[in-house]
C-alpha cells in the first residue's frame, strides 16, 4: 500500500508542471556524477532499485537513508521521519533546487510534507534517472493519489 493509504496501481500519471511526471535524465550516472555532497549516485540508485518493494511499506526514510549510505553519504544521526530530511541534506551539501522549470536528474531527492488524512511522517524519494523510488518504485514524484490531489509542500535537493 502506498503512503496515505492509496495503493500503487501502476497506472501512469499524466504530465503536470513542476516535476509531476519527469522526463528521463540525460545527465551521467555513476561515480563521476557526484556533486558537492560526494554522493556516488550510481551506488545509491542501485541500492534503492535492489531493495524496492512492490508497494509502499511505509519505510521511505529508511530506504532512502540506506541508499544514501550505500552511495557514501552516511547521515548520522538521522531524522526520525521523512519530512525532517531537508536540513540534514543541506548539512551534507545537497543543494535545494527551485520548483520553477524543474527537470529531475539522477540522484535528486524530494522531501514531501504530510498530506491531509495521510501519514504524518511525510515522504522522501530519490530520482533514478527514469523513475522516483522510495521504499517502492513510484508512478511519479507523488507517492500516492492523496499526494497527487493535495500537492502538499515539497522541497527538491540535488547532490
Amino acid at each position: 500500500m502506498a503512503l496515505c493509504g492509496i495503493p500503487n496501481s501502476g497506472v501512469p500519471t499524466p504530465p503536470s508542471p513542476a516535476g509531476g511526471r519527469p522526463k528521463p535524465s540525460t545527465g551521467p550516472v555513476g561515480a563521476a556524477a557526484t556533486g558537492k555532497s560526494k554522493l556516488d549516485i550510481e551506488k545509491a540508485i542501485l541500492h534503492l532499485r535492489s531493495n524496492a518493494q512492490p508497494n509502499s511499506i511505509g519505510r521511505c526514510a529508511r530506504f532512502v537513508r540506506l541508499a544514501l549510505a550505500a552511495g557514501g553519504v552516511k547521515i548520522d544521526p538521522h531524522p526520525g521521519v521523512a519530512k525532517e530530511y531537508g536540513p540534514f541534506l543541506r548539512k551534507f551539501k545537497f543543494t535545494e533546487v527551485p520548483e520553477e522549470d524543474y527537470e529531475p536528474k539522477a540522484g535528486d531527492i524530494v522531501v514531501i510534507q504530510p498530506c491531509v488524512g495521510g501519514n504524518p511522517a511525510g515522504h522522501i524519494a530519490m530520482y533514478s534517472g527514469t523513475e522516483w523510488i522510495s521504499d517502492f518504485k513510484q508512478r511519479g514524484i507523488w507517492p500516492g493519489q492523496r499526494y497527487r490531489d493535495q500537492k502538499p509542500p515539497r522541497a527538491l535537493f540535488r547532490p
